[in-house]
């Protein structure tokens, strides 16, 4: 594999959860091949809650926004980011590219990277992997790759660069946690955060089962029981 340098450039941070060794060991073989300077930080466990990081989620918020409860691993995740973002607020961190364990990296990525003072001007978050449609537009950054717009909101938060300015858009309207990661990022109608994307993908989803199970039907608003979690919820964070 080609090798490209980063150079401490930016931060590179790999979210990992601290049981999930294989997907650690994976990313550290590909980061290591690629020369790129990079730090493992440990993901919030969704299943293993601290209080005050279940102080941090409201059920009855997301209820109100998407409809349902998360799911603990989906708590877990925007917590995780979430941390992310209040570190390069706090520590005045101007950029830094965001990967989860589970992503086929290249070295186009950091080629791209190399040249992004070819992106809009006005760009926050470039997220490089997600399922909806894109837009290119504009000459080609690197070989064909080209800047793109989203037809929908963009979901995925695997692998995505992101500015102070766009952590700073991002810490003001994460908390309480009532949406994914990825539900907060890609909607920017909500957070007003500019996000790009690049076409064709720069990074593809290894074969490693998904950590964040996604609701079912039984998952829905309608189950008495969520409703329940809601109300409790709130009553609990009223009287702390």
């Amino acid at each position: 594999m080609l090798k490209t340098k980063n150079r401490g450039a930016f931060p590179i941070w790999v979210l990992n959860l601290e049981r999930s060794r294989d997907r650690r060991q994976y990313m550290e073989k590909q980061l290591t091949e690629l020369g790129w300077h990079f730090e493992i930080v440990q993901a919030v466990d969704g299943n293993c809650l601290t209080t005050e990081e279940r102080k941090a989620y409201s059920a009855w918020q997301a209820i109100k926004t998407v409809k349902r409860t998360l799911t603990p691993g989906e708590i877990g995740c925007a917590l995780s980011h979430a941390k992310f973002w209040v570190r390069m607020v706090a520590e005045n961190i101007e950029e830094a590219l965001i990967l989860e364990d589970d992503v086929v990296l290249t070295p186009d990525l950091m080629r791209v990277l190399e040249r992004r003072h070819q992106l809009p001007a006005d760009w926050e978050l470039i997220n490089f992997k997600t399922d909806v449609a894109k837009f290119p537009f504009g000459s080609p950054i690197y070989t064909n790759y080209r800047v793109c717009h989203f037809q929908d909101d963009a979901n995925r938060t695997c692998a995505y660069f992101i500015n102070h300015k766009g952590a700073k858009k991002l810490c003001t309207h994460v908390y309480p946690i009532r949406l994914a990661a990825d539900g907060l990022t890609g909607r920017t109608s909500i957070t007003k955060l500019v996000s790009y994307g690049v076409d064709p993908d720069l990074v593809t989803l290894a074969d490693f089962p998904s950590m964040i199970k996604r609701p079912g039907k039984r998952q829905g608003v309608r189950h008495w029981w969520h409703k329940l979690y809601a109300s409790w919820n709130k009553r609990a964070v009223a009287t702390t």
